[in-house]
C-alpha cells in the first residue's frame, strides 16, 4: 500500500496557516520600512493584510474539501472500504 493516500492532519494546517502568517507579516514590516518616506505604508499593509486572510481562507478550505466527501453515496462507499481494509487486516 505504498500508494495510499493519508490524511491532513488539523495540526498541520494550523502550523501552515501560522507560518504563513508569520512570513507575511515580516513581509509587511519590510515593505512599509521601504515604503516609510513615500507615504504608501497604510496601502501596502492593508493589501498584503487582505492578501494573506484570503490566502489562509482559501488553502484550509481546499484541504477541507480534499478531506471530506461531498456525498452519502462517497461517504458510505468510504466506510465500506474501510471495512473490507480493517477485515483483510485482521485475517491477515
Amino acid at each position: 500500500m505504498a500508494g495510499k493516500k493519508t490524511g491532513v492532519n488539523a495540526g498541520t494546517i494550523a502550523d501552515d496557516v501560522r507560518d504563513t502568517r508569520t512570513e507575511l507579516g515580516e513581509t509587511m514590516e519590510t515593505l512599509a520600512a521601504k515604503a516609510r518616506g513615500k507615504g504608501r505604508v497604510g496601502w501596502a499593509a492593508a493589501a498584503t493584510g487582505l492578501l494573506a486572510g484570503v490566502a489562509a481562507v482559501a488553502a484550509m478550505r481546499w484541504r477541507k474539501a480534499r478531506q471530506a466527501p461531498r456525498s452519502r453515496a462517497e461517504r458510505a462507499w468510504r466506510g465500506m472500504q474501510r471495512q473490507m481494509r480493517r477485515t483483510v487486516d485482521r485475517i491477515r
